[in-house]
Formats: structure tokens, C-alpha cells, sequence
């Protein structure tokens, strides 16, 4: 990736780089810096012996329920299943049980790379239940408990199969808790890393997209089955972690510390994250009062303070066009290595150190907390209500903050660079297509030809029912196009078709 932003009027994709693979990722660059009120933290972290000033704690969690993707209806209920049966992570979460939350407990060891942890997941069973599975890989499991009790189980690839001592019945919630421990690593998933991954230095952050999670805690791990969650962490003093949501405290026990994340917030297993190492902790606000808290780390804070400065303005720019920002919080987590990447992680993006400076990443891993975040795609076929949204919103970002931007001309030169070189199919584009470039960029232009075809009001008041009638759900590509269709009193089906599933990108109209 490049250093510097791509001139606007002729931005290319931002781009995801695996193992000597490049596949297009506009979608998962995410952005500034999230707050926490009361945090007043000025400079590192971590102060003389490792503490740091500590805000009140979080509200009380919430909870909500999801269901797997396109199941089978036959009049009956399915009897639970290792797999929600989605082809492109075809090992990837369990049916039966709707997760509502998550409290994930670890020890990190820097020096030794492991982690001794145990999550306790809340479900409600779907159906009744005599044995259910969680995903989790490569670290050993030493225990489970089901409601308090003792509970048999057998791992069999990601798959730990739990049989509980009594059977649950349907409707009724219940407590799973796994006690795990092992060095985690990543798995090579869509072509590239993902899940669990060190630096140099033994610092560790997470890449979750798409099936990751499973690398480092078990869970349901299937953007359909959205929960929320508590993290706590414990590391040796002097480091500093960083998560997802409200900062809940920190708590100093000899050598070590605990520091505690909450997010009360549905939340899809993918978007959940952490990251360990010498941060430099930076808070800020937007002038509406939104709490902007980010990690840094040292040797770049200052150059990434004034990066990111740009968030309050983008915030405030997309909010005009996509409704209140749908989260409490917002901000960044930069990790001091190349990734050629960056994850809409949920509430506070990750960035690698060479793409935190872009500002079209910035701008798309901000849309994604609309659009993928509080609003994710019930299968991953539906990639694009994601990607091709927070494309489209580099664009918007572009028009809203330079004046000499057009946006039509960025819309021609984007059609132009996918014309005969990737233009297929973007709805279910397919497992070796999942983050093609046609996926964001062919994706956002979708949404420019709709707004050409339904007009500015009708466009916009689509976006801001869209991200308000669904906020914290997960959407599905019909219910989009019967939003659409609503608004405008138009049939689009045939719109739709043309630019989601035929197999060449039609003009612009």
C-alpha cells in the first residue's frame, strides 16, 4: 500500500494483502479515535508502575437475539447442527442456541505467546438441546460447565461438542463456560491471516474477518448470531490492552494488570477485538460530545494524532447522510507492524501502521460502523451490503470535504478500472470472489446508479431508514431492495438484477 491517500477523482481500492495475496479490501480499514469519558489519559498507557486514570464503569449489558442463516422450514424445528451450513465458512458457528453474550477472561503471556482464558457464553436454546458445539481452534480445552455443572465434550477440528448433564429445553437460556489455554494462531481464511496474530516484540492483535475469532475464544463464530460482550485481560504491568466499547477498569494484582472492556452492544464474533502492546492512549470528543479514544503506538502517536483529526469532521458528514452515528464511542487501534490492512473492528478500528495514514481507509472503516457493524449481512453471500456501502461512502467523504472533488467523474473512473478486468457478480459472488474488487468497488456504484435513478431524496431517505429501521440487526439484500422499492415507488427489480447479478457492470445511468 502507499503512504499517501490516492488523488480524489481517481481513487483506486484500498486493498487486502495475505501471504503474497492481494484481495480488495476497501471494507475493512476502520478509523480515529474512540472515547471513553473520564478516561484522562494524557500519553502512554501505561504510567510509572503501569496504571492509568480510570472512568466510570460501563452500563449493564443487553441482549438480543439473531438467527442462522437460510435454514431449511419444513414445519419442524432443525435439530442443532455443528455448521450454520454457509458455503463460504462451511465449517463457521452451530444452530440450535442463539449466543446473547459473552464474557471472555485470559491471561497473556508476552514472552511464552499464550493465553490461559475461559469464556462463558449466555445462549437461549432455539430447540431442545441434548448437545450443541462451539468454535474454537488449536488450544486445549480442560473443562466445561453447563450451567454449573460438569459437562462431557470431544473437539473435533473447530468444533468443541458439548453435551450438557441435562438436557436444556427450547426457549430456555443457559450458561456454557470453557476453560482453554495454548498459544494461539491464525488461520489463513479468504487468502489471507486471520485471527490471532503477534508482533516482534510479543505484542499480539486480532484480524477477525471473517471466521478468526475462533483463534483465540469460543464462541458462535457466524456474523447471523450477533452478541455482546465483556472482555478482561490480564498482562504483565507496563502493557496495555485495548477493545471494543467501554473502558470498565483496571485492577493491579502484584506484577500484573487486568484491564476490562465492555460492549453493550450487539456485536458480530469477527468484530471483536483486542490488541497488547506500549500504546500511547490519546482522548478526545467531537463537538456533539462523542467520546474519541485511540492507541497508538509511541514512536508514531503524534504523527497519527494529527492523521486522525479528521474523524470529528467525518463523523459529522456521514451522520448527515446516514443517520446518528450508531455506537457510544469511537477511535482507532494502530499496531506497529505492516499489514497492508485495516478491520472495521466494532467501535474502534484497527489499522496497520502503514495504511493508518490514508484517508479513504479512514473514511471506509468509519461507514462500516453502519454498515457492517450495527447493520450486518445475515450470509456472508451478502458481502457487498457491507463493502460496497462503505465504498460508496469514500466517495461521499470525498464530495463532502474538497471542493474541487466530482463525483461523478470518481464514479466513472471506478467503473473503468473494474470494466473487463473484474465485473461479475457481487451478490453471492462466490468463495474465491468473497473480496474481489467488483465486491466494494462495483458495490458502491450500485448505490450511485440507484441514487441517479431515484433521485438525491429519495436515495437519501432510503440510507437513513435502512441504518435506522435495522440498527444492531442483520440485514439481508431483499430486505434492502424492498426498502428501496417502498421509498421510491419504483420497480427496481430489474435495476438490481442488472447490478448485482449480471455478469458484466452495466453503464452508469
Amino acid at each position: 500500500m502507499t503512504d499517501a491517500p490516492p488523488p480524489p477523482g481517481d481513487v483506486a481500492a484500498p486493498r487486502r494483502l495475505g501471504r503474497g495475496v492481494a484481495l480488495a479490501i476497501g471494507a475493512v480499514v476502520l478509523l480515529f479515535i474512540v472515547g471513553l469519558a473520564g478516561y484522562a489519559l494524557a500519553g502512554r498507557g501505561d504510567d510509572d508502575d503501569g496504571a492509568a486514570a480510570e472512568p466510570t464503569a460501563a452500563p449493564a449489558t443487553t441482549t438480543t437475539t439473531t438467527e442462522a442463516p437460510d435454514p431449511e422450514d419444513d414445519g419442524q424445528p432443525d435439530p442443532p447442527a455443528h455448521s450454520v451450513g454457509d458455503p463460504y465458512a462451511p465449517d463457521s458457528g452451530a444452530t440450535g442456541y442463539d449466543a446473547t453474550h459473552y464474557d471472555i477472561a485470559f491471561r497473556y503471556d508476552p514472552e511464552a505467546g499464550t493465553i490461559d482464558g475461559v469464556t462463558t457464553m449466555t445462549a437461549v436454546a432455539d430447540v431442545d438441546l441434548d448437545h450443541f458445539s462451539v468454535d474454537l481452534l488449536a488450544l486445549d480445552v480442560s473443562e466445561v460447565m453447563v450451567d454449573g455443572e460438569p459437562a462431557e465434550f470431544d473437539v473435533d477440528g473447530r468444533d468443541v461438542r458439548i453435551q450438557p448433564a441435562a438436557p436444556i429445553a427450547e426457549g430456555e437460556e443457559f450458561e456454557s463456560e470453557i476453560a482453554y489455554v495454548g498459544v494461539p494462531e491464525p488461520v489463513i481464511s479468504a487468502g489471507f491471516p486471520t485471527g490471532w496474530l503477534t508482533t516482534d516484540d510479543g505484542g499480539a492483535y486480532v484480524i477477525g474477518e471473517p471466521d478468526g475469532a475462533a483463534t483465540w475464544f469460543p464462541s458462535n463464530d457466524h456474523p447471523s448470531d450477533k452478541a455482546t460482550v465483556d472482555l478482561e485481560v490480564t498482562v504483565p504491568r507496563g502493557w496495555t490492552v485495548a477493545g471494543n466499547g467501554d473502558f470498565a477498569g483496571r485492577e493491579r494484582v502484584g506484577g500484573d494488570v487486568t484491564w476490562t472492556w465492555q460492549e453493550d452492544d450487539p456485536i458480530a464474533t469477527y468484530l471483536v477485538t483486542v490488541a497488547i502492546d506500549h500504546f500511547r492512549i490519546v482522548e478526545e470528543e467531537t463537538e456533539s460530545g462523542l467520546p474519541l479514544v485511540s492507541f497508538y503506538p509511541e514512536a508514531d502517536a503524534d504523527r497519527l494524532e494529527g492523521d486522525f483529526a479528521d474523524a470529528d469532521d467525518m463523523i459529522e458528514a456521514f451522520e448527515e447522510v446516514f443517520g446518528p452515528y450508531p455506537f457510544d464511542e469511537y477511535g482507532a487501534i494502530v499496531v506497529p507492524v505492516d499489514t497492508g490492512l485495516a478491520l472495521e473492528t466494532q467501535t474502534r478500528s484497527t489499522f496497520g501502521i502503514d495504511v493508518a495514514g490514508i484517508e479513504q481507509f479512514r473514511s471506509h472503516e468509519l461507514a462500516h460502523q453502519w454498515f457492517g457493524d450495527s447493520l450486518t449481512p445475515t450470509r456472508w453471500s451478502d458481502i457487498w451490503l457491507s463493502e460496497g456501502f462503505a465504498s460508496y461512502a469514500e466517495m461521499l467523504w470525498f464530495d463532502a470535504s474538497n471542493p474541487a472533488y466530482d463525483i461523478d467523474v470518481d464514479a466513472e473512473n471506478r467503473r473503468d478500472s473494474i470494466v473487463g478486468v473484474d465485473e461479475e457478480p457481487i451478490l453471492d459472488p462466490g468463495v474465491d470472489r468473497w473480496f474481489a474488487e467488483a465486491v466494494y468497488q462495483r458495490g458502491g456504484l450500485t448505490l450511485h446508479a440507484l441514487r441517479r435513478t431515484v433521485g438525491d431524496e429519495d436515495f437519501f431517505t432510503i440510507l437513513q431508514r435502512w441504518t435506522l429501521e435495522h440498527e444492531h440487526q442483520n440485514v439481508t439484500t431483499d430486505e434492502f431492495i424492498a426498502l428501496a422499492e417502498e421509498v421510491s415507488g419504483q420497480d427496481l427489480d430489474a435495476f438490481f438484477t442488472d447490478w448485482l447479478e449480471a455478469d458484466e457492470i452495466p453503464a452508469l445511468p
